[in-house]
């Protein structure tokens, strides 16, 4: 999952030798090939890209489907999320919705582990 709108991440993957993903939610999935969720849109589908604060106010309305899959997948895997901001206001709420969720079951808080890299620092290593 990935809330990037560019195509960096499946030239990151054609570039390993692996197939490029189908991208959701303009393409059906197909269960031989991997799958990526572009929850802001792609940059290939302009008229999908969550960019100005309506777009953002708005997702749910728009979106929903989209912000049911990620909480399906935190509910019941573990999930890669490559490229959003831990102030993305869309994806800290669908977080903490599952968490919210599960927390009667777990009887605590369980968010998973973050990892920040938008520091200069951060970067070099990679």
């Amino acid at each position: 999952m990935t809330t990037n709108y560019d195509d960096l991440y499946k030239k990151a993957v054609e570039a390993a030798g692996r197939p490029r993903p189908t991208i959701l939610q303009w393409h059906a999935v197909d269960g031989s090939r991997p799958w990526l969720l572009k929850l802001h849109g792609d940059i290939d589908r302009t008229e999908g890209i969550v960019l100005t604060r309506r777009d953002f106010v708005l997702f749910d309305a728009k979106s929903r489907p989209a912000g049911s899959l990620l909480q399906v997948l935190l509910l019941t895997r573990h999930v890669l999320i490559v490229g959003a901001s831990l102030s993305d206001g869309n994806v800290i709420r669908l977080a903490m919705e599952v968490d919210e969720f599960l927390r009667p079951s777990i009887g605590r808080s369980e968010q998973g582990a973050f990892v920040d890299v938008s520091g200069v620092e951060a970067r070099k290593g990679l």
